[in-house]
């Protein structure tokens, strides 16, 4: 009924703040920007944008025979458009269908200058058909510009999540917690050379940690973050060698196996993919997504075994 159809008191539309659109947004309930299908669906009502353009479709259809036949428009459809503008109001409303609204506000006050006081419906005529028309056109028009990112609940799991590596790596490499949560973000979304970009960050803040823990030179003189990853990796190679003078033990064999696997990650992220990462090549290949998830594990391998005996301001003896 018209009735049950009045429009909720609402800022004008030059006075609401950017943060009232919906449903995509959904900054006070969602600040991550993610939302399901079904939080679209509780905000986007499909059978009132059913009902909408099902009402346009008649209205043509409608029109075409009172053309034709010179018959005047039927009562019941007068009743159906101020119904059908209401809603329009409302469902432009939610959908953040700024110029829509104001269209449909236009039409509601220039054909029924009373409601809600008055629910006098005008006579059906021509023009408003027509406006009912451009209405339409500008909704489909709006609506096509609102595009939507579908992401499967296997790939949001790493969509900005705080400890996407878990909380070893969290809590030992505080200054690595800002790219590991883009890597994983560029990871949901397919944007796979950003995702590497973030991930040879973080694996850098494990390098610097690991040059630090066995104090080789740029570590001892400040220089280790102002320092080319090759340079590191040849003093931490030297610093390792060492470990081969110490007395003969399982405290020696533990040592040696875990600064020489740390060292084959941070190598092969060197030579595969830092290298090509940071710079443009000709005829660069596009990293597929498998390429993508293979370097994001060996990143979460490589940092959580360093977690296990090393963390950011925490470090082993020279000699275990």
């Amino acid at each position: 009924m018209i009735s049950e159809l009045k429009l909720p008191v609402e800022a004008p539309i030059s006075e609401r703040s950017a943060d009232a659109a919906l449903p995509v947004c959904l900054w006070r309930e969602n600040s991550n920007r993610l939302v399901s299908l079904w939080d679209i669906m509780q905000l986007f009502s499909a059978e009132d944008c059913c009902s909408i353009f099902s009402f346009f479709g008649k209205l043509d259809d409608i029109a075409r025979l009172v053309a034709r036949v010179h018959l005047e428009f039927p009562d019941y459809m007068k009743v159906e458009a101020l119904e059908t503008v209401l809603r329009a109001v409302e469902f432009c409303r939610k959908t953040s269908l700024v110029e829509s609204e104001t269209c449909a506000i236009r039409i509601q006050t220039e054909w029924w200058p009373g409601y809600p006081s008055s629910n006098a419906t005008n006579v059906l005529t021509n023009a408003l058909q027509l406006s009912f028309q451009h209405l339409r056109e500008l909704m489909e028009s709006e609506m096509r510009k609102q595009l939507f990112f579908g992401m499967t609940s296997d790939l949001s799991k790493y969509y900005d999540r705080e400890r996407p590596l878990g909380d070893e790596v969290y809590n030992a490499f505080p200054t690595a917690r800002f790219d590991v949560t883009k890597a994983g973000t560029c990871l949901a979304c397919s944007c796979n050379v950003a995702a590497a970009f973030h991930l040879m960050r973080a694996a850098e803040i494990g390098l610097w940690e690991l040059g630090r823990d066995r104090q080789i030179p740029l570590a001892q003189s400040g220089k280790i973050e102002f320092s080319e990853w090759g340079t590191i990796i040849r003093e931490l190679e030297d610093a390792v060698k060492a470990i081969q003078q110490w007395p003969n033990s399982r405290t020696k064999e533990d040592a040696h196996k875990f600064y020489n696997s740390a060292l084959f990650q941070i190598r092969a992220f060197n030579d595969g993919w830092r290298r090509h990462t940071a710079h443009v090549r000709p005829a660069q290949p596009e990293m597929k997504d498998k390429e993508a998830f293979a370097l994001w594990e060996h990143v979460s391998t490589c940092l959580t075994t360093l977690s296990t005996k090393i963390s950011e301001g925490s470090y082993t003896p020279l000699i275990w």
